[in-house]
């Protein structure tokens, strides 16, 4: 019987409920292969929600490259305003619970598909 590997949605959902998060109050997004897919599969998941708060659960060793991801997609729904619309949270989870290879892997993946981003957005996020 060989067992099904959670994926990083559902590890971060631990982790969040680990750190006091309701478990009725968590959306995953687990559809995306890099940060930049979750970022924006995410907005579209809010939209409809209309939140003004989110946390956001990602590994100790990713949360920098997160934060300017989530930050640069999530103005999409500020544009004309300096103030946010939704209240982004970050929690981190160990990369402990992902392997070396796995976190390599996103990794060199996210830095392709930046690359291919308009220079504007891909100089934003590369930084």
């Amino acid at each position: 019987n060989k067992e099904v590997p959670a994926s990083e949605a559902q590890i971060m959902k631990i982790e969040a409920i680990r750190q006091g998060v309701q478990p009725t109050k968590i959306i995953t997004e687990d559809q995306a292969v890099s940060t930049l897919d979750n970022a924006f599969f995410s907005l579209f998941l809010l939209l409809p929600s209309r939140l003004s708060e989110i946390i956001i659960v990602t590994t100790d060793t990713h949360m920098d490259r997160s934060k300017l991801i989530f930050n640069e997609v999530f103005k999409l729904l500020y544009k004309s305003s300096e103030q946010p619309l939704v209240k982004m949270t970050y929690i981190a989870s160990s990369s402990a619970s992902l392997s070396p290879e796995k976190l390599i892997s996103n990794q060199l993946r996210e830095q392709r598909l930046i690359r291919s981003l308009p220079l504007e957005l891909s100089g934003t996020l590369s930084s």
